[in-house]
């Protein structure tokens, strides 16, 4: 981790994510990189353009719960509410969102 990545934000009892600004170049929405407790990748939170809302990919043979699975949702939930509002706040002052 370099000085510049953010800490890790923990999600649930066994999970983290670790947001990546949006590289302008290429996205103008954030990613999430989701996290075991032991600091492995277990996937990708990131915005699918065809749903206009953030998804889970999950990496290959990655294993969840029902109580992983919960905490993910409840997060997506979160990060989807979040990108809405501000679109709709930005909208309403007459500015541009990415």
């Amino acid at each position: 981790m370099s000085e510049y990545d953010p800490p890790p934000e923990r999600i649930g009892e066994y999970l983290s994510v670790r947001k990546n600004p949006p590289d302008l170049k290429q996205r103008r929405t954030h990613r999430w990189v989701v996290l075991n407790n032991r600091g492995d990748a277990l996937g990708v939170v990131q915005w699918f353009v065809i749903w206009q809302q953030y998804r889970f990919d999950a990496r290959e043979l990655a294993t969840f719960d029902s109580g992983c699975l919960r905490d993910l949702v409840t997060f997506l939930e979160r990060v989807n509410r979040e990108h809405r509002d501000a679109r709709t706040e930005s909208k309403s002052h007459g500015g541009i969102v990415g």
